[in-house]
């Protein structure tokens, strides 16, 4: 795993729980509720964890994807070499 793919990770692994956390409360409290609207109507509406599991989910495939975790994206994802050659000056700056 090369420094640049560490943020990456970071995104998967903080998506997962932000999806398992939703996830629960849906399972308990249903995807809407009900509220009433100044004129004494009853509303449905969506719950925020519905919004917040959509928007991790999809952080946590796009992550997967990037780092070469799904099976889609294993053939465009290279491994970085096992003992990388020291770059060092000009060699290290335009990679």
């Amino acid at each position: 795993m090369s420094p640049s793919d560490r943020g990456m990770l970071l995104v998967c692994v903080d998506a997962f729980p932000a999806i398992r956390q939703a996830d629960a409360v849906l399972r308990t409290s249903g995807l809407t509720y009900t509220t009433m609207t100044e004129s004494g109507d009853t509303m449905v509406r969506k719950r925020s964890e519905v919004g917040i599991k959509e928007n991790a989910r999809t952080a946590y495939h796009r992550s997967l994807s990037e780092l070469g975790a799904s099976p889609a994206s294993r053939g465009r994802v290279k491994a970085a070499p096992a003992h990388p050659a020291k770059l060092t000056g000009l060699r290290r700056l335009l990679g």
